[in-house]
């Protein structure tokens, strides 16, 4: 009885707060998954002054065929990710895109699994520095001006 009780104790803190998740800074689409939520608001620099939309995700898999082979040689990885930011009441809309090309010469099919998404994991870092960028490069127009 007692160990039910420090079991159901410990499953009960470890669960996960989605009320963070969605705060005043950040508003996320229902395309966007639950995991890569987690790892944009991670990845971004805070700031208090702006608000973040993020909407349109989506990871399009596209198999490159050549040679005599049944399998693909190279695979391509597009992935996307559109973000509107309000600055000072301002609006801002941007869509980025990153295409990574890989081999395909793994005769282990989890492996691939595992590099694809290592590379879409990649491909998300990119976007979310290049939205860092954006928004820094806002901010200091608006601090100049």
């Amino acid at each position: 009885m007692v160990r039910c009780f420090y079991l159901a104790l410990i499953l009960s803190s470890c669960a996960i707060d989605t009320s963070l998740i969605n705060n005043s800074n950040y508003k996320f689409d229902s395309t966007v998954p639950l995991d890569i939520q987690f790892h944009i608001i991670n990845d971004l620099i805070e700031n208090d002054a702006s608000e973040l939309s993020f909407s349109e995700y989506d990871v399009n898999e596209y198999k490159i065929l050549a040679g005599n082979s049944i399998r693909p040689l190279e695979n391509e990885i597009k992935v996307s990710l559109s973000v509107k930011a309000v600055l000072n009441s301002e609006s801002y809309e941007f869509s980025y895109i990153i295409k990574k090309i890989y081999n395909t010469n793994e005769l282990n099919p989890l492996a691939e699994n595992q590099r694809k998404e290592f590379i879409v994991m990649q491909s998300l870092d990119e976007i979310v520095q290049q939205i860092n960028m954006e928004i820094s490069k806002i901010e200091m127009q608006s601090i100049k001006s």
